[in-house]
């Protein structure tokens, strides 16, 4: 079967002038459709039908016919029937007959070249003469009858109680050619093909083009981390936080050698996910179509960049040391610092990136007196540093009337011990444990002082203006400058070298010593902390459409 594509468009619209020739995120927005049915295999031929010069050469330039329509096909109540039966008609006189013909809109610009070849398929398939693209519209809606409203349904019901009701998009009709008349192009068998709802949008209105211009930069994003007893929770949770301020993004998650806990998480909070082996992440890439590819693995090899390079994605690391991060477009390490700093390096606390959660609560007052203490050393806390705390300041707490809050994670393996350590010291109206809490802002609120390891809760503290006390579990965490560096923060050195004296003797000193918390108060840069994720995903969009441009350039220059 023959399939021709019609593309009517028009020069002189009215809601946008010059519509179909004005530049749609970069280029002409007839552009669109065209480099869409290019691809399209089944379609045999395309002709754009216009009664406006300039659009007919600009087609022409893309390899496509072109059919000047006449001018009393060109004004605002010719609806598209007779204009496709003209160029229908003209096409056969000079190239033969076709069986199919294919309309598709050029204010259509987001429609992809799957929908229309499935569409095609659907029709060549079927037992049908026409299909109509349509989307799901069920909503309550009214009806105007002369000057009065009356409503189209029955009983007002929630929205998927209600009879279904579609709408068309206006981006493609397919029809037996033997039904393509002046006044008509459907047949008596309809089939309504249902498009995404990113692909039905019609531009008609200004809004319209912003919106569109806004989903055709909507990016395919892949997110790669990892969760587990090794490496804790933290990664995890700062790629959720990410994923999160890419909302109306198609994010995707890669879980790494990851527990059940983390897949139920992101269950949870509606993302799509699959859990892989680091190996099998570059076929995962291949298969689905991304853009971005975000890695928050620690340290990469070189292998495996270049295997996720050589499929020409945009790759942003976190917190990478490793080899592979001199192959990424940019590294995100707000923990780390140095003089020799490459240039895809984004170091830093400003690139901090927070749960959301902080961004919204106010951060603490100062308290001349010491009353709340947090104590929280992450999702696993593999050197107990919990226990040892409480331990070190058991008789403090009681003699200062301090109330104190424990959180651990849900990879906490010591929590029996924790319990056992409270009832037997008689500290239970002292001290409160809490695990899987759904907003650690929130549980900072009204902190005094807080004891962390060198990792993110560092960051969520200074964010809330919390002075704070801090132990690296291991040697990596000793990399960590802003713990190190910053005057808000007490760094008492890595866990095996710390003991329980020198706890409580930093923490009777700074209980003692207001002017010194007053100090480490005003140290914490809290407003640039709380800014890091907005900082981050700027940088990474900003810096992807700079490459994504470049990245075009090249291929025209190559082909």
């Amino acid at each position: 079967m023959k399939i021709l594509a019609i593309v009517p468009a028009r020069g002189n619209s009215k809601g946008i002038r010059r519509k179909n020739l004005r530049l749609f995120n970069g280029k002409p927005l007839v552009s669109y459709v065209i480099s869409t049915l290019k691809k399209v295999s089944n379609i045999d031929d395309i002709v754009v039908t216009s009664e406006d010069d300039e659009i007919l050469n600009y087609c022409l330039s893309l390899g496509v016919k072109v059919h000047k329509r006449p001018s009393l096909l060109s004004s605002d109540d010719v609806t598209l029937d007779p204009v496709v039966y003209e160029a229908y008609n003209w096409y056969r006189s000079k190239f033969g007959e076709v069986e199919c013909v294919l309309t598709v809109q050029p204010t259509s610009p987001l429609i992809s070249e799957n929908t229309i070849e499935s569409a095609i398929r659907k029709f060549l398939e079927g037992d049908v003469d026409t299909i109509i693209s349509v989307i799901d519209d069920t909503h309550l809606s009214w009806r105007k009858i002369g000057e009065e409203y009356f409503p189209e349904f029955t009983e007002r019901l929630n929205r998927q109680y209600l009879s279904k009701r579609l709408r068309e998009t206006g981006a493609f009709l397919i029809t037996k050619s033997s039904f393509v008349t002046s006044k008509n192009r459907i047949g008596n068998k309809l089939y309504f093909f249902e498009v995404p709802p990113e692909e039905s949008l019609d531009i008609d209105e200004t809004l319209d083009w912003l919106i569109g211009e806004t989903l055709a930069n909507r990016l395919k994003i892949l997110i790669v981390t990892f969760g587990n007893k090794s490496v804790g929770t933290g990664h995890f949770s700062r790629t959720l936080s990410l994923a999160d301020a890419f909302l109306g993004h198609d994010v995707e998650f890669a879980l790494v050698d990851s527990g059940d806990i983390f897949s139920e998480l992101l269950q949870f909070y509606g993302y799509s996910y699959k859990k892989v082996k680091l190996g099998e992440v570059k076929s995962l890439i291949r298969g689905g179509n991304f853009n971005l590819v975000i890695n928050d693995i620690l340290d990469t090899t070189r292998e495996y960049m270049e295997g996720i390079k050589e499929l020409g994605v945009f790759v942003v690391n976190f917190e990478d040391l490793g080899e592979g991060s001199k192959l990424a477009n940019i590294v995100f390490n707000d923990m780390y610092g140095g003089f020799e700093i490459p240039d895809n390096y984004r170091v830093g606390y400003k690139y901090a990136v927070l749960n959301e959660n902080f961004l919204v609560q106010p951060p603490n007052s100062f308290s001349e007196i010491v009353k709340n203490v947090l104590i929280s050393f992450g999702g696993v806390d593999q050197n107990n540093l919990t226990f040892k705390t409480l331990s070190s300041i058991k008789d403090l707490i009681k003699q200062r009337d301090i109330s104190v809050k424990i959180i651990v994670g849900s990879l906490y393996s010591h929590f029996e011990e924790l319990e056992d350590f409270i009832s037997t010291f008689n500290l239970s109206s002292y001290v409160s444990v809490l695990h899987n809490v759904k907003s650690m802002a929130s549980e900072m609120n009204g902190v005094d002082l807080g004891f962390t390891s060198n990792g993110r809760t560092v960051y969520e503290l200074a964010s809330m203006r919390i002075p704070v006390i801090s132990i690296a579990q291991n040697d990596r965490e000793t990399l960590h400058l802003f713990a190190r560096t910053n005057p808000g923060v007490k760094y008492l050195g890595i866990a095996c070298t710390v003991s329980e004296a020198s706890i409580r003797e930093t923490f009777v000193h700074l209980l003692d010593n207001t002017a010194k918390r007053k100090l480490m108060y005003n140290s914490l840069p809290y407003k640039e902390i709380r800014d890091g994720l907005l900082n981050v995903k700027e940088e990474i969009i900003f810096n992807y459409r700079r490459w994504r441009k470049n990245d075009y350039k090249t291929r025209e220059e190559n082909y």
